[in-house]
């Protein structure tokens, strides 16, 4: 919570200069270029929560960067005059803008699709912190660690409130992909098998184009033995060499997995699948 009223805090202090910006120099360069990435900042924040958990997630602070720079190239009341009259039409153009971009997010917001990225957006974030502030190597070797109950004790870390966002997600879109493809990785990570299947049958179907989903579902098959389904989706995934050792590791980390929480005939499965792969490829 504070990290996040710092961030509000800098966003406050970074619309400020760029409306003084805009009042001095109506379309600078700097001017524009804060506007488009307030607005960018603000439409993908609400559908996509990728950003904020990867290696670009200082990015998010050049909007700010650009207000506080165009802010500080106040000049005096008579300049700024002169530079708003000879602006005025690309003034125009961006105001324009601006409120059109607002009045699109606004109505984005009231479909029942939008609301319901925006409810996976914010599960993904719940997930990723409550992950986060739990993982640690090698006393988890991978992310399933996290999510699978031992025997007599809960599970490492508590994903309650990013699965009710989730499904909260579903209730308002049932073929939200990020919503069904989250649910059915915590599912399978936590041995239910079944639910896991439909939920990443039902991302599959929404988006078949996301490779993560095409992972998953993959492994689901060959927990089910259907071997030759996990083999074909396994092949779409790309970039391996199945005869290299090397190129299968993830997969093979994944029979280890299953081998590791005692599931040795998920294990042998897995292994099968894989042996498909090189047979085929």
């Amino acid at each position: 919570m504070p990290g996040l009223l710092a961030f509000g805090a800098l966003i406050a202090l970074g619309g400020g200069r760029l409306w003084r910006a805009q009042r001095a120099h109506a379309a600078a360069p700097l001017t524009i270029a804060a506007a488009a990435a307030f607005a960018a900042l603000l439409i993908h924040g609400i559908v996509d929560a990728g950003l904020y958990a990867s290696r670009l997630a200082p990015v998010i602070f050049l909007p700010i960067g650009f207000a506080l720079a165009a802010g500080a190239e106040d000049k005096v009341e008579a300049e700024a005059e002169v530079g708003a009259l000879a602006a005025r039409p690309y003034l125009s153009t961006l105001t324009f803008a601006l409120s059109s971009t607002l009045a699109l997010t606004l109505a984005l917001t009231l479909l029942p699709a939008a609301r319901a990225a925006f409810q996976a957006n914010l599960g993904a974030v719940w997930q990723t912190r409550a992950e986060l502030s739990v993982y640690r190597w090698p006393v988890y070797p991978i992310q399933d660690a996290l999510r699978r109950q031992a025997q007599g004790s809960p599970p490492p870390v508590n994903l309650g409130p990013a699965i009710a966002r989730y499904r909260a997600a579903l209730a308002l879109d049932p073929d939200n992909a990020a919503a069904n493809r989250r649910l059915g990785q915590i599912e399978l990570s936590q041995g239910d098998y079944i639910a896991a299947q439909t939920r990443l049958e039902a991302a599959y179907h929404a988006a078949p184009d996301q490779r993560a989903t095409r992972q998953l579902l993959g492994e689901s098959y060959a927990i089910a033995g259907r071997t030759a389904e996990a083999a074909a989706l396994w092949a779409t995934v790309g970039g391996m060499d199945w005869q290299d050792r090397t190129g299968r590791q993830a997969f093979d980390l994944r029979a280890w997995w299953y081998g590791a929480v005692g599931e040795t005939a998920n294990q042998q499965r897995i292994a099968q699948a894989i042996r498909q792969l090189t047979t085929d490829h």
